[in-house]
């Protein structure tokens, strides 16, 4: 996929925007909704929290600037941002055409930051003097950050995620498991709760048929 324009990034950077808000305006009818008073304080405590949680991701991680991978699907600046949106949105429509009756902003918090971990897996390869003659970028774009990866971003995502908000055991278990289907994990992790199916299909969907590669 090509880079970018500013228009593009300015577009994907509303949606995320505006996927965030749908979220909180989630959270406060459910707030405004239940007369349990525990939990009405409950969520309460995680619109807060999701509000800390989104300024932090914004301003002190390269969520925004990061690609989705190494030379696989949107291998550009901002591909992580674009990606996240997409399996976000992905999420929300699968949720509603299967009447799965998930809270919208559970379905955004773990679609949009469900590969939070990547943020600083990847650093800009230096294409050699060859390519830099023919006007070429590196191939492949990006390499792994090796000095700076400690774990998965599966696990890397839940542990950022619960230092800000409490997960309850199906977003956590969602999140840690998301790309299970695929990495060759053999628990018996199917089928457990709806929030990772959906992740997991929205996540499979997104990659292979909303986005360029």
């Amino acid at each position: 996929m090509n880079d970018l324009t500013m228009d593009q990034f300015a577009q994907e950077m509303k949606m995320f925007e505006g996927l965030c808000n749908k979220a909180i305006n989630d959270l406060d009818n459910h707030i405004n909704n239940t007369t349990d008073l525990q939990l009405k304080d409950k969520l309460i405590k995680r619109k807060n929290d999701f509000d800390k949680f989104v300024n932090y991701v914004v301003n002190e991680t390269n969520f925004i600037n990061a690609p989705a991978s190494t030379r696989f699907h949107l291998c550009i600046d901002h591909g992580l941002l674009v990606h996240s949106n997409s399996v976000a949105k992905t999420m929300l429509k699968l949720n509603q055409a299967l009447n799965c009756e998930i809270p919208i902003y559970k379905c955004i918090t773990i679609g949009l930051f469900h590969d939070l971990g990547k943020h600083n897996d990847y650093t800009k390869k230096e294409p050699t003097e060859k390519q830099k003659a023919a006007g070429f970028k590196a191939t492949p774009p990006y390499e792994y950050n090796t000095s700076g990866i400690y774990d998965e971003h599966e696990s890397e995502s839940v542990f950022i995620m619960s230092k800000f908000m409490e997960l309850d055991k199906d977003e956590f278990m969602a999140i840690l498991y998301h790309n299970s289907p695929w990495d060759g994990v053999t628990k018996p992790i199917f089928r457990q709760n709806k929030l990772m199916t959906i992740l997991q299909n929205a996540d499979y969907y997104s990659t292979l048929y909303l986005e360029e590669r």
